[in-house]
């Protein structure tokens, strides 16, 4: 009985073996991926000249939104890490600009 289970056990393994040394040597083949242009062909083949603007509708959306949140995480951490003297010189220099705009619009 274990003569009968090692050999089976033997011939799996030679099985496995195999069949991995040929998904080795198929896998070594480069396949050259598809040009740009038969890209291109074949999807206005499939999907015609919506196929090119499947998507932009959603990063139209996505874009807005994505900026929202990184600015406004990009203020709050800045604030939160500004020193009182770093925040007293942007004041400053936003007094400044708007007397400068205030000035400038008089004359």
């Amino acid at each position: 009985s274990s003569s009968s289970s090692s050999s089976s056990s033997s011939s799996s393994s030679s099985t496995t073996t195999k069949s991995t040394t040929t998904t080795l040597s198929s896998s070594s083949h480069y396949h050259k991926p598809p040009s740009m242009m038969t890209t291109m062909r074949h999807l206005f083949e499939e999907q015609g000249i919506r196929g090119f603007f499947k998507g932009v509708s959603m990063n139209w959306v996505k874009g807005p939104i994505a900026f929202s949140i990184s600015f406004t995480a990009f203020d709050t951490i800045q604030g939160l890490i500004e020193t009182e003297s770093e925040r007293e010189k942007k004041q400053q220099l936003t007094r400044s600009a708007i007397k400068r705009r205030l000035t400038s619009d008089d004359d």
